[in-house]
């Protein structure tokens, strides 16, 4: 127990700084455009310094270096970590009755939508870059939008009349995007809601949330269409009541869910993605994908009181670093971490349903929020609310397509190198240590698991890799991405550029994990680009690097 509170200690201090930092930040929405953190004098580098011969000072190897590498992905994770952007669509009576909660007092007749054109949704994604669409099935007013049996207040008994949850399953099989289902666990009409009991205890509330997971994921199957993620929100209001010691049943419903479907991921209130800490699209600069757990179960939206008491709330700015696994390290030994990528979701609106005077995001605005979310390790989860009539307005679809086109010209001229190698400081210089075909596999950005993967690892004594090029270019994007089949590694590491004949720093990160992608403001002439890992637990794999030419 001693150790216990001291470790509580140690993190409340540490995240009680870095969760007001981030507070501050959740309203902005952070620009695209790299901007270099790391100073060095005139004329100087540090190219005598990397993983493999300095670290930044941190142990290269070691217990607590095989702690962390060996919290890798599972491979429902590793698959999902390549949608990257996909879309969130929140539908229903809140549409109809101009609300964001419902309050109890909605009825079926209550939703009579015209059109519903699931078709138009699922095309503006799709044109849009968007991997998937996940569904808002039902959301707390506990209205259910698919052919239920376990409760009247669905939308088989409205006006409508028609399956929309079937609906939008069948247009993303119909336009190549994966489906997502969102199941609000909170339920303000269901009588039995708040009354303790297992799946098999008909007077439960899980007994009929269990059967409503059954339902949706049996429509699914039967579609046949690639099911990627389920979402659970963890959301509830204070007042509601709830017998004494409530609970989700969790664990069955997520065996359910892995039994029948084990590629697809559980997300917020699950154990394979993780909610950022904010709706703001607003991600860490260092999103780390393995996170300290330690002691409580991170549970995201519920038991924040304990998330918050033990310094490891969702908010926390620090969930991962070296430093605060260190600190955790020096109080007790029975720390624990696990791979838990995080995922941003955000509304294109200012509000998740569809209100007539709702002001939309401009096409800049959402590019930035793509770059700062696919570009620094985050699932970007983008929310697009149809209207009461069943459609996506237009102004919506033209900042979609904005953002589509910003982020489309940033990759249209892809550059590659001629040559490859990876180098280290040895007696007394740079020597070359690897210019065999293996360093230039990552300009091959495979498919985890396909033929044509082949990723990279760094040798022991190299920490340097240099990209030649026939001629200048005027480089605008560069894209990194780690093989995260070996967890996530790389702690910090800078992008050098041959510039007018000097080395010239013009990209530094803390993190890559899945992607990192450097946008600048104005473009970078060089024939020679150059990354320098500085800091890895352990050997960096790398499993791509893309040159773009504005």
């Amino acid at each position: 127990m001693k150790f216990k509170k001291l470790l509580i200690v140690v993190t409340v201090i540490v995240m009680a700084l870095s969760c007001v930092l981030l507070a501050s930040c959740q309203s902005k929405i952070r620009s695209r455009y790299e901007k270099v953190t790391t100073k060095y004098k005139n004329g100087v580098t540090d190219f005598e310094h990397g993983w493999s011969n300095y670290n930044n000072g941190y142990d290269k190897e070691g217990n607590i270096v095989d702690k962390l590498i060996q919290s890798v992905p599972n491979e429902k994770q590793l698959l999902h970590t390549d949608n990257e952007y996909y879309n969130f669509v929140h539908f229903g009576m809140n549409t109809m009755t101009d609300k964001e909660w419902g309050d109890g007092t909605e009825t079926v007749d209550m939703f009579n939508p015209q059109v519903v054109d699931t078709d138009q949704w699922c095309k503006v994604f799709k044109d849009s870059g968007s991997k998937g669409v996940i569904f808002t099935a039902k959301h707390h007013d506990g209205f259910a939008l698919w052919d239920t049996k376990t409760t009247d207040f669905n939308v088989m008994n409205s006006g409508y009349k028609k399956d929309i949850m079937r609906m939008v399953a069948e247009s993303c099989k119909k336009y190549g995007l994966k489906f997502g289902i969102y199941l609000s666990p909170w339920d303000i009409h269901e009588p039995s809601y708040g009354k303790a009991g297992g799946i098999n205890d008909i007077n439960s509330y899980n007994y009929i949330f269990y059967n409503q997971v059954n339902e949706v994921l049996d429509i699914v199957r039967d579609i046949d269409v690639e099911l990627f993620e389920f979402w659970f929100d963890g959301a509830r209001a204070s007042d509601a009541e709830v017998d004494e010691g409530f609970e989700y049943a969790w664990e069955d419903i997520y065996t359910l869910i892995n039994t029948k479907f084990p590629n697809c991921v559980i997300g917020n209130c699950g154990n394979d993605v993780r909610w950022v800490g904010n709706e703001a699209g607003y991600v860490r600069d260092s999103e780390w994908s393995v996170i300290l757990t330690s002691l409580p179960e991170d549970k995201q939206q519920s038991s924040e009181e304990d998330a918050k008491r033990l310094g490891l709330h969702y908010e926390s700015n620090d969930r991962g670093s070296r430093d605060i696994i260190n600190a955790a390290n020096k109080i007790s030994a029975d720390w624990q971490v696990k791979y838990y990528p995080a995922e941003s979701d955000v509304r294109i609106r200012t509000k998740w349903f569809w209100h007539k005077k709702d002001k939309v995001k401009t096409a800049n605005q959402l590019a930035d929020l793509y770059f700062t979310n696919v570009g620094m390790n985050s699932h970007f989860l983008l929310n697009v609310a149809p209207n009461d009539k069943g459609v996506i307005e237009e102004k919506d679809i033209k900042a979609l397509m904005g953002m589509k086109e910003i982020v489309d010209k940033t990759i249209q001229q892809q550059v590659m190198p001629v040559s490859v190698c990876t180098s280290g400081y040895n007696n007394g210089k740079i020597q070359v240590v690897d210019n065999s075909s293996a360093p230039m596999s990552v300009l091959n950005d495979g498919v985890y698991g396909s033929d044509n993967y082949n990723g990279y690892k760094l040798p022991d004594n190299g920490y340097i890799m240099d990209f030649f090029f026939n001629d200048i270019k005027s480089f605008g994007r560069i894209d990194i991405r780690e093989d995260l089949q070996y967890s996530q590694r790389v702690e910090a590491f800078e992008v050098w550029a041959v510039v007018n004949g000097k080395w010239k720093l013009v990209a530094d990160n803390t993190i890559i994990g899945n992607r990192k992608i450097f946008v600048f403001k104005k473009a970078i002439k060089t024939n020679q680009l150059r990354f320098v890992f500085k800091q890895s637990r352990s050997n960096p794999y790398i499993r791509s690097v893309q040159f773009y030419e504005f």
